[in-house]
């Protein structure tokens, strides 16, 4: 059996599976689901456009 080649449609597959990333650069894990990573953070600076956050999105609960 060949594997196929080219360029396929995604099935998704990266969405069944929740990754933990861990790195020196980074003081706190950061967790993979699908394309996003998500850090636990519970406390915002003051200023966000200083630090160059223009956004935040909220998540309440890392989905696993």
């Amino acid at each position: 059996m060949e594997d196929e080649v080219g360029i396929l449609e995604c099935k998704k597959e990266c969405r069944k599976y929740t990754f933990t990333l861990h790195h020196p650069a980074m003081p706190v894990p950061l967790f993979s689901k699908g394309n996003t990573k998500f850090v636990r953070n519970s406390a915002i600076p003051e200023n966000l456009l200083a630090h160059g956050i223009d956004r935040i999105v909220f998540e309440p609960e890392i989905p696993m």
